[in-house]
């Protein structure tokens, strides 16, 4: 049914209630177009006329159904009015007529673990709430006796409702303990995503992160025009670590990418490559605006005034390799990765706090 979307990305996206509402209603219209189909066939061989065409009738409003959230891609407001007003209908007019031989009714008790399922908790409850009264006014009350056209017994005018009322409450105790559960999956998976993407001590991303951005990197649109990737090292950072402790070195790591990361735009990519390493990649950007952007890294490092525990502020500073890429140019991103560390090599041996860039070749 869902042929577009592979089991992973489907178990995945599931977690999403509007995606899973999608994939539930249709589902669940498959299986109940198949059951009106057969009763409608079952009420035609056992002369039930009347019944046939209630089935039939409600028969082609599902598959319209269908039809309508897969031709949308999703579960719209539409189609929950649609489903479940013919729900509502359809067991009315059971419990009014009976259907075949007062059988029918009981297909009302399916209602409220289906309904809140595939409506979710606050549309199930309404749904299920209203066919509650509906059959306590038709069973309870005068107004209501004087339409059935079966007669029940008094036994069942009595126990009926209570019956559907015990599935109605156990329908939202497992679709309450259902929905709070998915939550706190949905909650974790995010906090896990973003955990498995950031790096712990900087709080920008990680290089597992732009590994998975590599693939965009390289693709026809962002090589049709020029960018840039900029590479930073904080200089010295060993001695940074032999002489004010290594916890004092994370202090420094986490304001140089602070204010590493100020200095670019909302678009580009940033995450520690390593150690005291940094990479930026800027997509769309011509060769002044790196070197503008690579200048204003620099520059903002050297403002940096870290207050050591002992009083003294250290400063620090950094080395910065660019490589630039022409538009329409084909290049890997092996290829880009290794000569914006070349540009970098050559910053360092420049005597340091200084760019080099060239363009990638």
């Amino acid at each position: 049914m869902l042929k577009s979307v592979d089991k992973k990305n489907l178990f995945k996206r599931l977690v999403e209630d509007d995606y899973r509402y999608y994939v539930q209603m249709q589902y669940i219209l498959v299986l109940v177009i198949l059951t009106s189909a057969v009763m409608s066939i079952m009420n035609y061989f056992t002369d039930q006329r009347e019944m046939m065409m209630v089935t039939f009738v409600f028969f082609v409003i599902c598959l319209l159904d269908l039809w309508i959230i897969r031709r949308a891609k999703r579960a719209s407001a539409f189609a929950f009015f649609m489903i479940e007003t013919s729900i509502l209908a359809l067991f009315t007019y059971f419990l009014i007529s009976g259907g075949a031989e007062g059988f029918s009714v009981i297909w009302i008790c399916l209602l409220p673990a289906c309904g809140m399922l595939f409506s979710g908790l606050k549309r199930g409850v309404i749904l299920c709430a209203i066919m509650f009264g509906i059959t306590v006014f038709l069973l309870w009350t005068s107004g209501g006796q004087a339409l059935l056209r079966y007669e029940y017994s008094p036994h069942f005018h009595m126990r009926f409702p209570f019956l559907y009322l015990f599935f109605f409450a156990i329908g939202y105790i497992f679709e309450k303990i259902r929905a709070e559960t998915n939550y706190e999956l949905h909650t974790l998976r995010a906090k896990y995503e973003r955990i498995s993407v950031t790096d712990t001590l900087t709080r920008v991303h990680n290089r597992y992160w732009f590994n998975e951005q590599r693939t965009k990197m390289i693709s026809e649109e962002m090589q049709a025009e020029p960018s840039a990737a900029i590479l930073v090292d904080i200089d010295h950072f060993k001695r940074i670590n032999d002489v004010y402790g290594h916890a004092f070195g994370d202090v420094v790591l986490a304001q140089v990418a602070l204010a590493i990361e100020a200095c670019l735009r909302k678009n580009d990519w940033f995450c520690r490559w390593g150690g005291e390493e940094f990479l930026a990649f800027i997509p769309g950007c011509s060769r002044e605006t790196a070197v503008h952007i690579g200048e204003r890294m620099r520059s903002a490092v050297n403002n940096l005034r870290i207050l050591h525990e002992s009083g003294e502020e250290v400063t620090v500073t950094v080395s910065i390799g660019i490589a630039f890429t022409e538009a329409g140019q084909v290049w890997s991103d092996t290829e880009l990765f290794s000569y914006v560390d070349r540009m970098l090599y050559d910053a360092k041996k420049c005597g340091r706090n200084c760019i080099r860039s060239g363009m990638l070749k």
